[in-house]
């Protein structure tokens, strides 16, 4: 239900099924981001078997983990409604999300990229650890906080630059509020905790592979960053709203308006009511009741798709609050450790906003980069609010007050959980079989999933020791078939060219190890900047041009591929001599 069959997520399958086979790392698999995931997966299917199923038992058990510190991040640091809501805004907003029709990897069981949800989980216990560590100035905890960190390391950057920056954000609050002593050999022991897995990493690589090489992997996507320039890029560009900064910016200003103007009739509304029934509790049940209905009933009142577009203003003024918060109550010790970590959480969230910050999101991108910072909106209404109505009009109308909130928050959770329900209904369509069984999208809507259905049947019929290359990607094909890529490469998308040093150092490794059958899978391409693999003259025509010197056409499922904007899917065999002609609609 939950992976996308053509886009992104095969990666996830193939890699640690070839590494649990013995395969290694950048010796026979070149990959772009940190070995952690990959690694952990492959001993997971060593352990329960090689399957999809594996995958998402072992994500729901790490995203029911992440749930629990969520809630008791938030409980300690705030109160606990706000953890009751931030963690039911965790789970039923990010984590099995479906907003977008065709593309089903933004959610938190089997997503675009392991990497990327597991190290904002894992980020999730670095500040959980801080927490503790603050409270109880317990070494275990600062170690505990640095291993994650490092461990955040060997998964992606952007969240650990994200993390980083916590990091020397909490250290120099322990650093100016504690003796000099005891911070430095805490410090220590966070720096140790840091070091032991990325130390770890490199000691294992480097049992098999150059020192040099061993570093590189370790490292990750680090040596990848400054090989292309994403902002170049018209799908990173439209992500991060840099296609239209000005009319970006100002569609973040009116829905932060409309917000404000929400929150204010929720406000007054509750202030009201409180003047009006002082000695009546279950006033407040019958108002929050009142507001789920009503933003539930009529969601246009609020605007939920857009809702996305207020956290960079959210979060700067929550993250503000509390450092002022912290400052002030500096001598109270309890005060400054709820304080810091909410600034650290609200450091987090908007840097974790940087790569959608004038298109902010809840879908697409938005299941991992928007979610800290929701999460801070959440909690914050909850609490800060709330307390501000309590001290002006008495308990009784921040209580009305906070019932109101709770029944916009669960209006929306409920306004997103039915978005994605109405599409996972439309996934009727099985592929794969036994633990490896998907549900897509019916090929009535849309003909790729029983195209994809028969390229794998056919996939399935050849020799088992077939081996397989599917251009740009389709690693799902290869997975699933069971059929290995003889190249060291996942994907061929353009921006891979940019990492793996050209089109023409690609292709030398390809005709080192030519595939029995090469497969053309239909790709749009065009959010790359690019045209068609293959018919682009800056993407994919060398490796094409080699392609149809010795390789023969012999299955078409569809149209043919990456000539029209029909889907298809093409399967070529290697020719043990003379040249194959292309088919005509592929000349060029």
């Amino acid at each position: 239900m939950w992976p996308d069959v053509f886009v992104d997520y095969g990666h996830n399958l193939y890699i640690p099924w070839q590494l649990s086979l013995g395969k290694m790392l950048d010796f026979d698999i070149v990959w772009k981001y940190g070995p952690l995931s990959v690694y952990f997966h492959s001993l997971m299917f060593r352990w329960f078997g090689v399957s999809i199923t594996t995958l998402i038992g072992v994500n729901l058990a790490l995203t029911a983990a992440t749930a629990w510190f969520l809630f008791l991040l938030f409980r300690d640091t705030c109160n606990v409604w706000s953890a009751r809501l931030s963690t039911l805004v965790f789970l039923g907003v990010f984590c099995f999300s479906q907003y977008l029709t065709g593309v089903g990897t933004y959610n938190y069981i089997c997503p675009y990229s392991y990497e990327m949800t597991h190290s904002v989980i894992l980020s999730v216990f670095h500040i959980w650890c801080w927490k503790i560590s603050f409270q109880t100035q317990n070494h275990r905890y600062f170690g505990l906080a640095g291993v994650s960190l490092g461990g955040v390391f060997l998964l992606k950057s952007e969240p650990f630059l994200a993390s980083g920056v916590c990091a020397i954000l909490f250290g120099l609050v322990l650093w100016a509020g504690t003796e000099r002593k005891p911070a430095l050999s805490r410090l220590a022991t966070y720096a140790v905790g840091f070091l032991a897995p990325v130390l770890f990493s490199v000691g294992f690589f480097a049992g098999f592979l150059p020192l040099s090489q061993a570093i590189h992997v370790t490292a990750g996507s680090w040596p990848y960053i400054f090989r292309s320039n994403l902002s170049e890029i018209l799908l990173y560009r439209y992500i991060s709203g840099f296609d239209a900064p000005v009319a970006n910016f100002w569609h973040m200003v009116k829905v932060s308006l409309a917000l404000l103007g929400g929150i204010g009739i929720i406000a007054g509304l509750a202030i009201a009511l409180h003047q009006a029934n002082r000695n009546r509790p279950w006033i407040k049940y019958a108002y929050g009741t009142a507001v789920f209905v009503a933003l539930w009933a009529m969601p246009d009142w609020w605007n939920w798709p857009q809702i996305g577009r207020v956290l960079p203003v959210t979060t700067i003024f929550f993250t503000t609050f509390w450092g002022v918060d912290c400052l002030r109550g500096w001598s109270d010790r309890e005060r400054r450790c709820r304080s810091i970590i909410m600034v650290g959480w609200g450091v987090f969230s908007f840097l974790m906003l940087g790569k959608i910050i004038l298109h902010a999101r809840i879908d697409f991108y938005g299941f991992v980069h928007a979610m800290p910072a929701m999460l801070l909106l959440t909690s914050g209404f909850m609490t800060i609010l709330p307390q501000v109505l309590s001290q002006r009009w008495g308990p009784g109308g921040g209580d009305l007050f906070r019932a109101g909130l709770v029944g916009a928050v669960l209006a929306g959770v409920v306004f997103y959980w039915q978005w994605s329900d109405r599409l996972y209904a439309l996934k009727t369509f099985t592929i794969g079989e036994g633990g490896d069984t998907l549900l897509t999208f019916d090929p009535r809507l849309d003909f790729a999933p029983y195209g994809f259905a028969l390229a794998l049947e056919y996939a399935q019929s050849l020799p088992p020791n077939t081996t397989l290359l599917v251009l740009p990607e389709g690693l799902s094909l290869n997975y699933l078939a069971r059929r290995p890529n003889p190249t060291p490469y996942t994907s061929l998308l353009k921006l891979d060219f940019d990492i793996y040093g050209g089109e023409p150092q690609v292709l030398q490794r390809i005709q080192a190890h030519p595939p029995d059958y090469i497969t053309l899978m239909h790709r749009d391409t065009t959010e790359w900047g690019t045209g068609f693999f293959g018919a682009d003259p800056h993407y994919g025509k060398l490796i094409m041009d080699w392609v149809w010197q010795n390789y023969e056409q012999v299955h078409l499922i569809g149209a043919q591929p990456m000539t029209s904007n029909q889907y298809g899917i093409a399967f070529l065999r290697l020719r043990s001599r003379g040249v194959n002609p292309p088919p005509e609609s592929v000349r060029h």
